[in-house]
């Protein structure tokens, strides 16, 4: 019973999200990251091909997804320990547009880069299934590792960024 009124939430938000299955089948590790250029939630111009030279990681989340929040800690200690050597994150919302004040919340405890993916201009991240998923971009602009469906912790998150 349960299931039967949560379909028409889920189809909502995977629908709202421009879901797009092969989106997220053509992006693997080795390849060149996808285009993104969105306006954070701060009015900053987030365009990825401009943070080559940088290790980037891009996080697609949600404010109602438990498991995004539970890797946020993980996010904001990686961010603050490690920004100065290079490193940025951009987290995007796959939120739905009435959920903004939620994202705004939470963005404010954070000191990366927020943005809402239905607000993105270019967005070759608009394809999961699941949530969270965090993707490494390294400082040549290709994805380095992907992290699916489970929090991503900070000791992967420097596994993957400086054992790489």
């Amino acid at each position: 019973m349960i299931f039967r009124k949560l379909i028409p939430a889920v189809l909502a938000i995977v629908f709202s999200t421009n879901f797009s299955p092969a989106a997220l089948a053509a992006i693997s590790v080795g390849q060149k990251a996808p285009a993104l250029v969105v306006t954070d939630l701060s009015g900053e111009k987030v365009d990825l091909s401009d943070m080559e030279g940088k290790t980037v990681i891009v996080t697609l989340w949600a404010s109602w997804c438990q498991p995004c929040l539970e890797e946020i800690p993980a996010l904001r200690d990686f961010y603050h320990k490690y920004e100065d050597k290079g490193i940025d994150i951009i987290a995007l919302s796959f939120d739905r547009p009435h959920d903004k004040k939620a994202v705004q919340k939470i963005a404010a405890t954070v000191d990366y880069h927020v943005a809402i993916a239905s607000e993105a201009t270019t967005n070759g991240f608009d394809g999961t299934g699941s949530l969270p998923v965090t993707y490494v971009i390294n400082d040549k602009g290709n994805v380095s590792d992907i992290f699916d469906d489970k929090p991503v912790s900070e000791k992967e998150l420097v596994k993957a960024v400086f054992n790489n």
